[in-house]
């Protein structure tokens, strides 16, 4: 099995140096991105499923000008599409940003099929433990886990462990795939999980420092608001703001250091 070739804080710190010094060049798109989560987080009901998946692709669509400007700027030496290709402030829509529109939909429908199967499991392991159980009276989670014995009980949350931590994995296997498709200037998915083979540790690491301040954040801001919706929803709308200006430049930072580090000698993904 390969090693990171690369440590947690230097990743880390590459990925605040290329925010200090590259954020600017991308401004619009940053405001671009801004804008957009701060009209999901005003918009979307968390009640409500179809709200928030159409959220989250939203979302995910308006941050793609910004990624795409900031790799331009990180990969050009390496193949990826020059700088000169940004348009102003880093507003532009060309073929990287249409090769991650892409990406993102594989990795998408990856995650799915995961959740399809893991949900038609879920079942059949259930299945046992609410035999003789009315169906009518299953309407929500809630309702089949109060339905379980102690021991479905277990079961359940063992499998919810599994899942989650299948996950984790698999988004951390394809956390290279922006940067590598950047790079061989086509989509590329597979191939580039090869790349963090030996690495899911330190590239976990990396992830979840980058996104701790921002988290802390959050988690502060629920404990101040407390049971004040308001106080809350406009918490999350500031942050929803002020997120994109630092997480972006530097998670592409970050993660355009650790494909330089385990990338084939000389090769592309």
């Amino acid at each position: 099995m390969a090693q990171a070739r690369f440590s947690v804080r230097t990743a880390v710190a590459e990925g605040f140096d290329f925010w200090r010094q590259n954020w600017l060049k991308g401004v619009g798109a940053l405001i671009l991105a801004a804008v957009v989560g701060v009209v999901v987080q005003l918009t979307a009901t968390p009640t409500h499923p179809i709200e928030m998946l159409g959220g989250i692709v939203l979302l995910s669509i308006a941050q793609l000008p910004a990624q795409a400007a900031f790799y331009r700027i990180a990969l050009a030496d390496l193949g990826a599409e020059s700088p000169e290709r940004n348009g102003p402030l880093g507003l532009q829509w060309r073929m990287l940003e249409t090769r991650l529109l892409g990406a993102g939909a594989l990795i998408a429908l990856l995650v799915f099929i995961l959740a399809l199967l893991a949900a038609f499991l879920m079942l059949a392991l259930m299945a046992g433990f609410l035999d003789g159980v009315d169906p009518a009276a299953l309407v929500s989670p809630e309702a089949v886990a109060a339905k379980l014995s102690p021991a479905g009980a277990l079961v359940l949350n063992l499998f919810l462990l599994v899942f989650l931590i299948a996950l984790i994995i698999l988004t951390v296997r394809l956390s290279l795939v922006q940067a590598a498709t950047a790079v061989a200037n086509k989509t590329q998915v597979f191939s580039a999980a090869k790349l963090t083979k030996g690495a899911v540790a330190p590239i976990f690491g990396t992830m979840v420092l980058i996104n701790l301040p921002l988290l802390i954040l959050q988690v502060m801001a629920t404990a101040y608001a407390g049971k004040n919706i308001g106080l809350l929803t406009g918490m999350n709308v500031i942050l929803s703001g002020i997120g994109p200006f630092f997480l972006i430049p530097i998670s592409v930072g970050a993660v355009a250091y650790i494909y330089r580090r385990l990338r084939a000698p000389g090769g592309a993904a």
